[in-house]
């Protein structure tokens, strides 16, 4: 069942009297709000049935995936449509718009372009320009028109070609035009027939209201929750980002992450989370994400499950495969949530630790011992410092968690714990602690900073170096790393001074955290740099310094008899003899 309000109850039978019904007869409801005014009860029907709650607020594709969900709630998930692009615009008279959309190697069935506008003529024309040149206009079959309802489809037969489509509009009418723009799919089919497992987003709510009484926090947070995946592998590193309409406006987009912080518990498991820190008053709130791939970063791990993150035994010496997912591009609704009661801003931030005793933190937070409070003026995801004095070293751990306080002296939750092993662990022996990373001095492109990677020496031989890196802490679009060395020293060579270029220079994949520096002299001293690159520019390097084992007696063979030593040519005042070289170049 599929209910449309505007406005509030105004005649018989109203939602408390109906309600108990549901879920005698087992009826899904979804539910979807008009502006407003639409009855605040209007969510209570979607509550234990699993529908969904809609919010609709100007001109949005709110509508289309309300609609979408309610008629697709039961059709295998590999076959249902999938909204790759949306997007709402005004345009002047004898204004265009272009619209870049990607359609991926996944999807191509039953592809459609449609865009609804707000007068009833034909006045918007369009142009789609396939990933070939071949272009598809009005004139063309695959493009219908329907004035009674304002607005154009263009249908694309058989499967789309992957690859990036550029639709064209233009406002021919006298008056401005509202225009909505909705691109749809369906999974793709293989060379058998069968359809392909296609990459899908689904994004929800954490809760379908939020509230606050009095001066207790009851549930006074909310929570995005963003899920890509490709069958049940989890699709990382993809953009996700969330666009909340709330009384008054929009918010500004802000990023769903995957990386283990925050709202989000386990990294890397394909579920992307965020907080929601800013409410504006009473009302409903919709949510809508835009997930895409335009800079290659994504990656399908199969060394990982959806909703679980890593299946990888530290012991394990397997090689697991990551695959680039390739461009791609989604646009998922997650529906709409109720807000009641006076919201404010976070002004402290409360940080508590405990040692040894994780459990005081979650049943008695304000006992355990006061770290420091910061002030609540930075962004969400903004990173602080702190450093904690006077922990003793020993067989024991410190847990530390965070409140946020509000102006009117609210406390959230307790945050999610972090730990601290004190106890003292020695590197294993050929294992070189982390570099620091260097701090940027410049901005690049003018805007970002790239900072460079930690990086370790994990194995050193005579004639090799193998190192591994992290991940930088302000990324911004890795493409690649660059890995380059040169000789520093040669302790067994007094006359050796060291030069500035460099004797090896290498280039890696983005995804790659390891790389093995062969061919090297024995008994040297290397100095070898990594450095990130990106589309805005190249970081400053890590330097790591690292000397080649040395060589030993038993690298040196020494001639087996007299018999080895031969003459080559005789004469009354000179012998000249050959001794055979051993297998090392180092001959003591």
């Amino acid at each position: 069942m599929l209910v449309v309000a505007g406005g509030e109850e105004n005649s018989s039978p109203s939602i408390s009297d109906i309600i108990h019904l549901l879920d005698d007869y087992q009826i899904t409801v979804d539910t979807i709000a008009i502006g407003p005014e639409a009855d605040k009860d209007l969510e209570s029907l979607t509550r234990g049935t699993g529908g969904q709650s809609f919010y609709h607020s100007g001109s949005s594709s709110t509508l289309d995936e309300a609609f979408k969900a309610f008629s697709e709630r039961n059709r295998d998930p590999r076959d249902a449509l999938i909204t790759v692009f949306t997007k709402s615009v005004q345009l002047a008279r004898a204004q265009s718009d272009t619209s870049n959309v990607i359609i991926d190697a996944s999807i191509g069935g039953d592809t459609q372009f449609l865009f609804d506008y707000s007068q009833g003529d034909a006045s918007i024309e369009g142009t789609l320009i396939l990933p070939d040149g071949t272009t598809i206009t009005k004139t063309d079959s695959e493009y219908v028109t329907d004035t009674d309802f304002s607005l154009a489809r263009i249908t694309i037969a058989g499967q789309a070609t992957a690859g990036q489509w550029q639709l064209n509009l233009m406002n021919t009418s006298p008056s401005p035009q509202n225009v909505t723009i909705i691109v749809q799919s369906r999974a793709r089919k293989d060379g058998s027939g069968n359809q392909v497992d296609p990459i899908r987003a689904t994004a929800t709510w954490g809760k379908d209201s939020v509230s606050i009484m009095g001066d207790t926090v009851e549930t006074n947070n909310q929570t995005i929750f963003v899920t890509v995946s490709k069958g049940y592998v989890p699709v990382l590193n993809a953009g996700v980002t969330a666009t909340v309409s709330v009384p008054g406006g929009d918010i500004q987009p802000f990023a769903v992450n995957d990386d283990g912080l925050g709202a989000d518990i386990q990294k890397n498991d394909g579920i992307y989370s965020a907080f929601l820190t800013k409410f504006k008053g009473e009302g409903r709130y919709g949510l809508s994400v835009m997930v895409e791939n335009t800079g290659n970063t994504a990656i399908l791990s199969p060394a990982t499950v959806l909703g679980q993150g890593s299946i990888i035994h530290p012991d394990d010496e397997q090689v697991w495969s990551e695959t680039p997912a390739g461009e791609f591009q989604r646009v998922v609704n997650g529906g709409s949530f109720s807000c009641e009661g006076v919201f404010c801003a976070v002004s402290t931030y409360e940080i508590r630790s405990s040692k040894g005793n994780i459990n005081i933190l979650y049943d008695n937070f304000v006992i355990a011992d006061l770290v420091t409070t910061i002030a609540g003026n930075n962004l969400a995801r903004s990173k602080e410092s702190f450093t904690v004095p006077g922990l003793d070293i020993g067989p024991h751990s410190y847990f530390f968690a965070i409140v946020a306080i509000d102006d009117s002296s609210h406390r959230s939750l307790v945050s999610n714990i972090a730990s601290a092993s004190m106890r003292f662990i020695p590197l294993p022996p050929g294992i070189s602690p982390w570099t620091e990373p260097p701090t940027p001095t410049t901005k690049l492109n003018g805007d970002y900073f790239l900072t460079a990677p930690m990086v370790r020496v994990v194995h050193v031989s005579k004639t090799s170096i193998y190192i591994s890196w992290t991940d930088p802490e302000f990324s911004n679009g890795i493409i690649k790393y660059s890995v380059q060395g040169k000789i520093i020293d040669k302790p067994y060579n007094p006359m050796f001074s060291p030069s500035t270029d460099f004797e090896f220079h290498d280039e890696v994949d983005s995804l790659q955290r390891t790389f093995n520096v062969n061919n090297l002299q024995p008994s040297t001293k290397y100095e070898i740099q990594v450095a990130a690159i990106s589309d805005v520019g190249r970081s400053d390097p890590a330097i790591i310094t690292q000397s080649t084992d040395p060589v030993t007696e038993q690298d040196i063979s020494t001639p087996s008899s007299l018999q080895e030593i031969r003459s080559d040519q005789v004469s009354t005042s000179t012998v000249e003899i050959e001794i055979p070289h051993s297998s090392s170049e180092f001959v003591r």
